[in-house]
């Protein structure tokens, strides 16, 4: 038999020889897998205060090498090879959207900062979506917005979060030396004005946003195709380089006011021209971002005077009080 040949041979074999032979043949042998369901935990405040984590996923458990292994299945429970997704885990580098480097990239990236629309979880870290196209048709993402596989460590979490991300958190959540004044123009329209907001930080945070969710494939961001910007913009965050403030202006619109459930939902970005200007926006709990696309542009009023400038400051309009449906339902189509 051809078995017994094989075996037969295999006393000829060297230490070192018999250790390959051995690892190849683990590669071909499944080990035992036993797949469970448990929520993922990452850095933010509730997973630390709270321990609770966010959603459920599923992971393969097995043991191999003398070792019980662990390996991210996904939301969807999935048949697994252990042996290849573990060696996918250890070996696999893929090149970082932002540096274009080989590096192992993250598992989880989010595209919408999870502070951004932490007020709209409900018990189960769950929030809704909806769609831009089809109002009346939402979801329940888990654990907000976010894409595998974009960035890499260094990228995803020092040069994003720790210098763009973590700054303008602290701006929500009222945390920094940041000047915040209500006012009233003559026609009685509300106006937030922000003073000592630093120009370079805030601003390659609104992109970063717009940026990752040109490079994402999910669903929620397949209206962004950014196209030769793509790269401007990625080169604007690698290196820190807001450039003037009318070159990829975004402007933000406050809805909030009285009216509380404009803050309970988030859309899909939706792409629109405004006097020959391409432009996406994006509604997250009760705030409406404006992204303007192009270099030295000269459009609306809207470009100069509420987007943020070289002098730290940034004006926020408001929606009037009472009107607040009324403009939601025309932004949607309704």
């Amino acid at each position: 038999m051809m078995l017994d040949k094989i075996l037969e041979q295999t006393n000829q074999l060297s230490q070192k020889e018999l250790r390959r032979l051995n690892k190849y043949i683990n590669s071909k042998l499944h080990p035992a897998v036993v797949y469970k369901q448990k929520p993922s935990k990452c850095g933010c405040k509730k997973c630390k205060e709270e321990g609770i984590g966010h959603g459920m996923y599923w992971y393969a458990y097995f043991t191999y090498e003398g070792k019980t292994r662990c390996i991210y299945v996904g939301k969807q429970k999935r048949e697994i090879n252990p042996i290849e997704e573990l060696n996918k885990v250890r070996t696999d580098k893929m090149k970082c959207n932002l540096c274009l480097k080989e590096k192992k990239l993250q598992r989880k990236s989010h595209v919408i900062p999870e502070f951004m629309h932490k007020s709209l979880f409900d018990e189960h870290h769950k929030l809704y979506k909806m769609d831009i196209h089809n109002p009346s048709k939402h979801n329940r993402p888990s654990s907000g917005e976010y894409d595998q596989y974009i960035l890499c460590k260094d990228c995803d979490r020092t040069i994003i979060d720790k210098n763009y991300e973590s700054y303008a958190a602290n701006i929500f959540n009222q945390e920094t030396n940041v000047l915040i004044e209500n006012k009233k123009t003559k026609d009685k329209l509300p106006l937030t004005y922000l003073s000592n907001i630093d120009y370079k930080r805030f601003k390659l945070f609104l992109l970063s946003i717009l940026w990752r969710a040109s490079i994402s494939k999910r669903e929620m961001f397949k209206e962004v195709n950014l196209g030769p910007y793509e790269e401007t913009l990625r080169e604007m965050i690698l290196s820190g380089n807001p450039q003037e403030p009318n070159d990829f202006p975004s402007m933000i619109i406050a809805m909030r006011g009285e009216a509380d459930w404009t803050k309970e939902f988030i859309t899909q970005f939706k792409k629109t021209k405004t006097q020959k200007i391409a432009t996406y926006s994006v509604i997250i709990e009760g705030f409406l971002i404006i992204y303007y696309i192009g270099k030295n542009l000269e459009g609306p009023p809207s470009i100069q005077n509420y987007v943020i400038n070289k002098s730290n400051e940034m004006i926020i309009p408001h929606i009037p009080k009472g009107k607040e449906e009324f403009f939601v339902r025309k932004y949607l189509g309704y």
